[in-house]
């Protein structure tokens, strides 16, 4: 529809559209009550959602970070999911830039509480293989292990899945005493195919 329209994509099921106007502002598609405004100074896209949070994205306009990317996420209340690192994963025409560390702030300029590391399968894969959850202990003024979540998925010729899909995930607590992650609490997942359509009877039900 225009090369200055932008598409704002929240997962796999929610998109926002965004027309751009004469005079630089934007109008949000198929009644959507969300905004955007483009804050050129600062190099940022800036959606104000209907709840109150707003999702700032970097611009086509600057190289030092991914355009389009997420910068941070602010709520309401003002707790904030700001992403300070990326890298590069995949080859060729596929190369995109994924999310390496995300902070939790109670505020936007605050210290964060939380942070979160990704690492992927490969520097071709873009699957995510560990996420690793770290806790800022004020004490030590430093970044301590919590818990980490390894992911695995399914590869060619396995049963239920296909090439791609998330088949475990497996959680690991940090020793503190030990220094080493410990525990193999894990989640399997299993797919199946749809073979045409589907009723369902609620509990108790006659049909």
């Amino acid at each position: 529809g225009g090369s200055e329209n932008l598409v704002a994509r929240f997962g796999a099921e929610r998109t926002l559209w965004f027309d751009a106007e004469q005079d630089g502002s934007y109008t949000a598609r198929y009644g959507a009550k969300d905004t955007l405004v483009h804050d050129s100074q600062n190099h940022l896209f800036i959606l104000t959602r209907q709840d109150g949070s707003r999702c700032e994205f970097f611009d086509y306009e600057q190289t030092a970070h991914p355009q389009g990317g997420l910068y941070r996420w602010v709520q309401a209340s003002g707790a904030t999911v700001e992403v300070i690192a990326w890298t590069t994963v995949g080859v060729h025409w596929y190369a995109r830039p994924c999310v390496a560390e995300v902070l939790d702030k109670t505020t936007p300029s605050g210290q964060a509480h939380q942070k979160r590391v990704f690492t992927y399968i490969s520097a071709e894969d873009p699957h995510v293989e560990t996420v690793t959850l770290l806790s800022y202990d004020e004490g030590t003024t430093s970044w301590v292990n919590v818990r980490k979540m390894t992911y695995a998925y399914y590869g060619y010729g396995e049963s239920y899945g296909l090439p791609g899909d998330l088949k475990t995930i497996v959680t690991e607590a940090w020793d503190a005493v030990a220094e080493e992650w410990v525990g193999d609490d894990t989640n399997y997942f299993r797919y199946y195919p749809m073979t045409g359509p589907q009723v369902s009877r609620a509990p108790g039900g006659d049909g």
